[in-house]
Formats: C-alpha cells, structure tokens, sequence
C-alpha cells in the first residue's frame, strides 16, 4: 500500500505548486505529497475553512514554503486573484493542479439548467479559467496535471452532466498539450476511478461491495494512490509526456 499521502519525488524538491480543490480527499493528499517531496505548495478551496486550517497546520511541518487560499474557481476574478497570491507567496509557479470538481448525479431528463451549467462550470470551466491564469507564468518545464475521470470511454448512467464535463477537461488537456509543447510546458490528465476519500470512508456495505465487484483488483484507491499518479506526471520520469489521459482506476 502506498503512503497515505503518495510516495516522495526529490526531483520535484523547489518546485512551486498550485493544487485547486487542495484541503480534502485526493486534493490534500496531492498538496501532502508536493509537500514532503520539497515542494512549495499554494493550495486552492473554496468553503471548508475547518479543512483549510488542518492543512496549514500540516504543510508547516514540512518546513517548505506554503499557502491555504479560498477562492471560488469558477469565477474568473477570483481564480486571477488565486493564481496571483500563489505566484507571490511562492515566488512563482512551476505546476498547477486542477483538482476541482463535483459530481452531478440526475438523469440528463431530469436535469435542470442551472444544474447543468453549475456541472460545466465547477469541472470545465474551472480548470479553464485556471490554466488561462497560468499558463502565461509557466516558464519550460512547468506542468498542469488535469483531474478527469475513468470512465469516459464506458459511461455511466445518470451522470449526462457529469461526463460531459469531464470529456471538456480531456480535450481542452489536449489542446493545450500542442499549443503549449513548442514552449516546453506539459499538460497531462489523469483518470480517477473509485477514491477512498473522506466522504468514502464508512460506506454501506452493500454499496463497497458493488463497488469491488466493479474493479479488477478488488478495492477503492487510496487519495495517495492518485497523489502518486500527479506527482509522476509533474515529475522528471514522464518529461517526454504531454497530452496523455493517464487512467488511475484498478482497471476499471
């Protein structure tokens, strides 16, 4: 099993990193691992301040540079001012993780406007407004890891909005991956399946058992499983990949 926070990159030491979504679940595990491979770390939420003060709490026992910013990523002049405050308090930015997002769980016939629009907005358009914000201080070497989902490709009922959403996030990863390649800058996605996050951890039992049955190796991933997929993906190992959907799922 890995650690609960991912494992530790030392050529990841020095590096600034701004994760979106970073006080809970996957977010704050990946903002943990940043943290004990050296890594400065600006992490991104947007209501959960009891969470934002854990978290600050534990990066300054990193003795690594750090920040805990609130911020609503689906607005663009909070997502510039977010990106600005991480880049000063970091002296920079060398990686951004676009970690925001939420599920929407209706039938596309039952969905409403709003609901579809809140979907596109906290998954797409988030991720968006933040590589724009940026994109234009990521000198080559700099990286932006997206957070999608696994099962584009297989669907899932109910979740119209959902996936829809997420199916932006892979192209608009793409798109940027051949524009910004020219200039050094990698941009990859990475495929959640089933995490053991917070929300997660006392399922119904019927429920963890429909879950299994759907995964090849038999359990939900751990939060440090996925902050050890981002941490490869900003990392000197995978500097000859950009554009890639790199699926974390148990072979979903």
């Amino acid at each position: 099993m890995t650690a609960p926070y991912g494992p530790v990159d030392r050529s990841l030491c020095g590096r600034r990193v701004l994760v979106t979504g970073g006080v809970r679940g996957v977010g704050r595990a990946v903002a943990l691992a940043f943290a004990r491979s050296g890594a400065g770390v600006a992490a991104g939420y947007r209501a959960r301040h009891d969470a934002a003060a854990r978290l600050r709490t534990e990066l300054a026992g990193y003795g690594v540079p750090y920040t805990v910013l609130a911020a609503d990523c689906t607005r663009a002049d909070e997502v510039d001012r977010l990106a600005a405050s991480a880049r000063d308090a970091l002296g920079g930015l060398d990686v951004l993780v676009n970690n925001v997002g939420a599920d929407v769980d209706a039938p596309f016939t039952d969905l409403t406007p709003d609901q579809w629009r809140a979907a596109l907005d906290v998954n797409l358009t988030s991720q968006a407004l933040l590589a724009g914000a940026v994109l234009p201080h990521l000198a080559p070497g700099g990286v932006i890891v997206n957070l999608c989902t696994s099962i584009l490709a297989s669907g899932s009922a109910g979740r119209a909005a959902y996936l829809a959403a997420k199916g932006g996030v892979l192209d608009l990863t793409r798109e940027l991956a051949r524009a910004y390649g020219p200039r050094g800058v990698r941009v990859n996605a990475i495929g959640p399946g089933v995490v053991r996050t917070e929300d997660r951890v006392h399922l119904p039992p019927h429920v963890e058992r429909r879950f299994r049955d759907l995964i090849p190796l038999g359990r939900l991933a751990e939060p440090g499983e996925i902050a050890g997929a981002v941490l490869f993906l900003a990392g000197d190992r995978s500097r000859y990949l950009t554009g890639i959907h790199l699926r974390v799922d148990g072979g979903m």
